[in-house]
């Protein structure tokens, strides 16, 4: 008995899922950021970056025992 709730359940959370996933298709996907950039806005003078930390430590994580 327990299983056809779970079989119930699972068909009614993925109708619900399906509908919503299918409200979110409104807009098209875009590899560039042309639409939100007004055209001669963002003028680039450095090829380089900047990084504020640039120290790393490596340590050895110490090995489990099992009890």
């Amino acid at each position: 008995m327990i299983i056809v709730w779970i079989i119930l359940a699972c068909i009614i959370s993925g109708i619900v899922v399906g509908i919503q996933w299918s409200e979110l298709k409104s807009v098209s996907s875009q590899y560039t950021a042309n639409d939100y950039v007004q055209k001669d806005s963002l003028h680039l003078t450095e090829n380089k970056d900047k990084f504020l930390y640039t120290k790393t430590e490596k340590k050895e994580r110490p090995k489990q025992t099992e009890s």
